[in-house]
């Protein structure tokens, strides 16, 4: 299941932190984290989860609108780092 752009940030970060299905997790986290809006400390929990899904997605979704993101780039070196 996807769930649509528009959708309130609040159900984006209840979905990914609470849902079962770690699919939707992971979209939620993308959605949520590709907001222009989306400040540092609101994306901190998910790029700091231990679920590596919804690190994944919100890595995802925060370099896909700012390629140059210094926080999210040195999230993404440490889960390339831990996976090898």
């Amino acid at each position: 299941a996807r769930l649509p752009h528009s959708a309130p940030a609040k159900t984006l970060l209840h979905t990914a932190l609470t849902d079962a299905d770690a699919t939707l997790r992971e979209q939620a986290a993308y959605l949520f984290s590709r907001r222009v809006s989306a400040t540092q400390p609101e994306l901190a929990p998910l790029l700091n989860h231990s679920d590596y899904r919804l690190q994944l997605g919100s890595i995802r979704g925060i370099l896909e609108l700012n390629p140059a993101d210094a926080p999210a780039r040195q999230h993404l070196n440490r889960l390339l780092a831990d996976t090898v």
